[in-house]
């Protein structure tokens, strides 16, 4: 494979990261607006239950296609699982870099982007966590033997 083909494989999948993770915060948003807006009308007890089911499902499916598109169709990058293991490992750690007081000053700054992760209610969490296991299968697994030419 040229190097440009595995560099545009590399930017797909560090896209796919992206579009998961914004999946992932995007369902959070969906199911706290649901949790306000029964908190105001009370008759959506049904329709809650109902998006939690499709949120996970959704969370399921977009995991399954990054992990395919991962370790089927791009090739085995370093970097890449480099990025997944950091990108996994800070998501899953953020609640304790923000509660703890060593890293409380610069976490803050992004709370913006991950108010309310906590862990156990939230998708981002949770893809945070499959990212990381992505990542750290990438970086085990063995790669394709290169072809050399004889």
């Amino acid at each position: 494979m040229t190097d440009q083909k595995r560099n545009v494989a590399s930017i797909i999948s560090v896209a796919g990261l992206i579009v998961t993770l914004g999946g992932a915060r995007g369902l959070d948003a969906m199911i706290a607006a649901l949790g306000h807006i029964n908190a105001e009308t009370f008759w959506l007890p049904l329709a809650i239950l109902w998006a939690y089911s499709i949120a996970n499902l959704v969370l399921a499916a977009l995991s399954l296609l990054l992990f395919w598109l991962v370790f089927n169709r791009a090739p085995r990058s370093v970097w890449v699982a480099v990025v997944f293991v950091l990108v996994g490992l800070f998501i899953v750690t953020y609640p304790i870099l923000f509660y703890a007081p060593g890293f409380c000053c610069w976490a803050h700054p992004l709370d913006v982007l991950l108010t309310n992760l906590l862990p156990f209610p939230s998708h981002t969490f949770t893809a945070g966590g499959i990212i990381a296991i992505i990542g750290l299968f990438a970086l085990v697994l063995p790669r394709e033997k290169q072809m050399t030419a004889a």
